[in-house]
């Protein structure tokens, strides 16, 4: 202390201007300021905490939601895989259509959210993948309508090769929703990153409190020294030092106060939290518990309190903590401390779930209890996400196909599924060092990105390359590759599905040498398709010839001429008295009766018999077209073209089969329509007409409809056809015969030969028109439609 003497009186100093109890003030002041930066500090890390937890949270809900995309993405695609086994296209088009409307709701929610809750620099990141995602969905439904529309109509080769695309566009969707999951993990990533920056930010707060409680101690016992001094050399300064420390405990109890609001506040916000937050001393008994562990566990917090806390643990793990803790307290080893881990944890009703927890120690001033607190996050979800990725990785992996993402830009491979690995005998972490122009030894890498960028510039993007890919043994094998470009944030992606087709090009090759071998064979075998043709149309004509024979027979037969030579015997002899005879003999009587009525017979008969000829003359004619027709299809002349009235052509058709319908007592109905005179070529018209109207005679006979019956008719189907139905409601046609009716030697019948459908779909095909055939089932008879050009007699004339 300095002390300067008064003047005039060297004995006596003079009054200090510093005195000790002002540094006492001091130290309570640091003192305070020590204690309010510690719970500041401590206020300062619950908050980084507790905001870092509740954005976690969030994410990790977005990315359970996010996950999901994958199995509604599954639904979407499943109706076109399914339609193949069930053949039911309008239920796999409803289950379709469900389907993406369920997608397109859950999208539009997630859009929505990260619209309203997400930086504008990760909702644009976002948003952009969930588009790229729309756009694939959008191919898969559009593949699935051609799917089924393909199916629908017998088509199912065409339909097959959408499925394809659809698959592919499938593995493009999942491609979109994992990168879409890797996002969300790397803005998870970034946010934690970001937290515990701003956590280690602090630690110079507590540097500075621990200099400060040295200066603090320090001070005290300077002045404890210094005090010691005074009080021995005055007691005012005694007195003073008193009155000093008075104040310092008024300061501490104040003090005091402030730290019990504190407490009390803090014991708030450690009720307030979403994620059960838990604090237990060294024995694990738990000593506070937040609101948050009823709905995760189902105790209160009041039910917890005084509980050890290895009750919310499941075995082996409830057994083994209390141990942890002893050997905690033993080592001082902070093996479990701020490390978050993976655990199970126990319901009150007994189910066991994931979870993460992290535990940190909690000092107590002036308590010798020491305190752990835990925070537990249920990872069900997360685990639930997890799993789906990895079923979807195993899908991956077990596909036929060898699939590889190709990085434009540095022309190398960034990941591949485990067939890719195994047809080319690399490892993933061989292959994910190479790239494609690696194992294609007949393309260079200039030709082979000159290649992918042609395919980047299409419309689609997407296209098909047939080369050669080399093993790592040095083998090599044919491949197709389906590729199709994938825009992702850091640059250009090419997904490739590739597929060897070495049995392919070994059946083309075999295909093509039995397509020579069947060029010759056709040669041969168009004689006798000809001679075939031939023998089927005219054996039509001449069954209605052999009826209207067995007609002429029966009635020359019953004509009654012979009983009229018996007459005209009797006549003879009595030419004499051949007027007595009539009038007087009783036998004579009849005679003029007789002759009447076998006039009017033979009357009959004639009229029947010329009916009959007529239609032998015209069916031998018809006959004589058939075979003249067919020879000039086999010489290489067309048929005539003509003018024709279709309801003659029809009625003639009729009367060839009238004969056979009459006598099997089927009849036919006749439903024409007004249709000018068209032009066609009348024989092949004809012939089709002919096949049709006999098939729906057997088709009546050999159904159980006793009233059964064949309707011909004829309309305008629209302004460029004209449609001819022959229409029975006979024994049907079975769905499954449907597509095969038409084929060549194909027939229900016994003694059918399976020829005459189909000549009469080759014939309409020459008539630029088509036959169809529809049919509900068996015994619900069919309908065969012929569409043929509508082309006015008089408009113009042609040869075909």
């Amino acid at each position: 202390m300095n002390e300067t003497w008064q003047a005039g009186d060297p004995r006596v100093k003079r009054r200090p201007t510093f005195r000790w109890y002002h540094f006492y003030y001091l130290l309570a002041a640091f003192d305070l300021i020590t204690i309010s930066t510690s719970l500041y500090l401590s206020h300062r890390i619950l908050s980084i905490y507790t905001e870092s937890v509740n954005v976690n949270r969030i994410w990790a809900e977005r990315l359970v939601a996010f996950s999901g995309l994958a199995e509604l993405v599954t639904e979407v695609n499943a109706p076109g895989n399914d339609v193949f086994a069930s053949r039911d296209v309008e239920s796999e088009t409803v289950q379709l259509d469900q389907a993406v409307s369920k997608y397109r709701r859950v999208v539009r929610d997630i859009r929505h959210n990260v619209r309203s809750n997400v930086s504008q620099a990760a909702a644009r990141q976002l948003l952009g993948r969930l588009d790229r995602l729309d756009a694939v969905v959008d191919r898969i439904e559009d593949e699935a309508h051609q799917i089924f529309r393909f199916t629908s109509n017998g088509q199912t080769g065409i339909a097959g090769q959408h499925m394809s695309v659809m698959d592919r566009h499938f593995a493009a969707a999942a491609s979109e929703i994992t990168h879409l999951v890797q996002d969300v993990g790397a803005i998870q990533e970034k946010h934690f990153a970001s937290d515990l920056a701003r956590a280690q930010q602090l630690e110079w707060f507590e540097t500075a409190i621990a200099g400060c409680i040295i200066v603090i101690i320090c001070g005290v016992t300077f002045y404890g020294h210094s005090l010691s001094k005074r009080m021995a050399a005055s007691e005012v300064d005694l007195i003073k030092a008193t009155e000093a420390s008075i104040e310092a405990n008024r300061a501490k109890d104040d003090l005091l106060i402030q730290l019990r609001s504190s407490e009390t506040r803090l014991k708030s916000m450690f009720a307030s939290s979403q994620d059960p937050l838990i604090t237990i001393n060294q024995s694990g008994i738990v000593k506070m518990a937040s609101n948050s562990v009823e709905s995760v566990f189902g105790w209160t917090p009041n039910e917890l309190i005084g509980q050890n806390v290895n009750l919310l643990m499941p075995e082996p793990h409830r057994s083994e903590h209390d141990g942890h803790l002893a050997r905690y307290q033993r080592s001082g080893v902070p093996h479990l401390l701020r490390k978050p881990r993976e655990l199970s944890a126990v319901r009150r009703d007994g189910t066991v779930f994931p979870c993460e927890v992290m535990i940190w120690k909690v000092n107590v001033p002036d308590s010798t209890e020491q305190l752990f607190m835990g925070i537990i996050h249920d990872i069900t979800d997360r685990k639930r996400a997890n799993a789906a990725l990895r079923r979807f990785r195993a899908a991956l992996d077990a596909s036929p196909d060898a699939i590889f993402v190709i990085d434009r830009k540095g022309m190398s491979f960034v990941d591949m599924n485990e067939t890719a690995c195994d047809s080319m005998g690399y490892s993933r972490d061989e292959l994910l060092a190479m790239g494609p122009q690696d194992i294609k030894p007949k393309v260079s890498e200039q030709e082979l990105a000159q290649k992918f960028d042609e395919i980047i510039e299409t419309e689609d993007q997407m296209g098909v390359i047939e080369t050669v890919h080399r093993r790592k043994d040095g083998s090599t094998y044919p491949v197709e590759i389906f590729l199709r470009v994938l825009e992702a944030d850091d640059g250009t992606l090419l997904i490739a599905s590739v597929r060897e087709i070495t049995e392919r090009k070994r059946s083309e090759a075999e295909l093509e040498s039995l397509n020579r071998q069947l060029v010759d064979a056709a040669r041969q075998a168009g004689k006798s398709e000809i001679a075939t043709s031939v023998l089927h149309n005219v054996g039509n004509v001449l069954n209605s010839v052999n009826v209207s024979a067995g007609v002429v027979q029966e009635k020359v037969r019953g004509s009654g001429v012979f009983r009229l030579n018996k007459a005209m015997e009797i006549m003879e002899q009595h030419l004499d008295d051949l007027g007595t005879y009539v009038t007087q003999d009783e036998r004579g009587k009849h005679l003029p009766r007789f002759l009447i009525d076998v006039s009017q017979q033979l009357a009959d008969n004639e009229e029947t018999i010329l009916e009959e000829v007529e239609s032998l003359v015209g069916n031998i004619d018809h006959i004589k077209t058939i075979v003249a027709t067919q020879q000039a299809f086999a010489s290489g002349v067309s048929g005539v073209i003509e003018e024709v009235s279709l309801a003659v052509v029809l009625e003639d058709a009729i009367r060839i089969n009238r004969a056979s319908m009459q006598r099997h007592s089927v009849p036919i109905n006749r439903e024409f329509d007004d249709v000018a005179p068209i032009l066609v070529d009348k024989q092949k018209l004809l012939q089709i007409v002919v096949n049709l109207i006999s098939n729906a005679k057997y088709a009546c006979l050999e159904s159980d409809n006793e009233a059964a019956e064949v309707t011909v008719s004829v309309r305008r189907s629209d302004e460029d056809y004209v449609s001819i139905e022959v229409s029975d409601s006979g024994m049907g046609i079975a769905t499954e015969n449907l597509t095969r009716i038409f084929a060549h030697g194909f027939t229900t019948r016994e003694e059918g030969h399976g020829f005459g459908l189909h000549s009469a779909a080759l014939a309409a095909k020459e008539l630029d028109g088509s036959l169809t055939v529809h049919s509900d089932g068996p015994e619900t008879g069919a309908t065969f439609t012929l569409e043929i050009p509508y082309q006015e007699a008089g408009v113009s004339l042609c040869t075909s």
